[in-house]
């Protein structure tokens, strides 16, 4: 490259290269996520989605655009889409440590579909995190009749022991 025939390492020269695209790729999401809004705001959803499902395919790790992604589902009323969207923000928050934001998406998916026992696992791994012992309390006295009544004996016993050792008094 000419940048390698003026003496610029070519680490650097790579580096560069990253960031162009990386800005480049940065745009694009941003340009989507407008287009999605503004087609939202005309109230042609099936185009908004569309945007938003290509750019999840391009940037599936993107905690603002699946965020976006949930509101979204949220406003036309499918909360089991919305509440799958707000779990996978709050597994992405929580890998990166932040975990209150992390309790309110795993709340959130609870509050549009309650009858998902791996949201209120998500949000007990939040709770023994946070040293929350009293809501791992209430939360796991939820949790258990929903996994005996979805008879997953496995999941049930495997959350009991966590429970029990997260709260030996429990």
């Amino acid at each position: 490259t000419p940048l390698e025939k003026m003496g610029v390492p070519s680490a650097v020269v790579t580096l560069l290269w990253g960031a162009i695209v990386k800005e480049k790729l940065a745009a694009a999401m941003e340009r989507l996520m407008q287009l999605a809004q503004a087609f939202q705001a005309e109230s042609n959803d099936a185009a908004a989605e569309t945007l938003l499902n290509a750019a999840l395919g391009l940037f599936p790790s993107n905690i603002k655009l699946l965020e976006q992604t949930a509101a979204s589902h949220e406003r036309e009323k499918r909360f089991e889409r919305a509440a799958f969207f707000w779990n996978r923000c709050g597994k992405l928050r929580e890998e990166a440590g932040e975990l209150p934001l992390a309790r309110s998406c795993f709340e959130k998916s609870i509050d549009l579909d309650s009858n998902q026992p791996d949201f209120y696992i998500s949000l007990l791994s939040v709770y023994h995190q946070l040293q929350a012992t009293d809501d791992i309390k209430k939360l796991g006295t939820t949790l258990l009749p929903i996994l005996r009544k979805v008879g997953n004996i496995q999941t049930l016993v495997d959350v009991c022991k966590q429970l029990v050792i997260m709260v030996p008094d429990m």
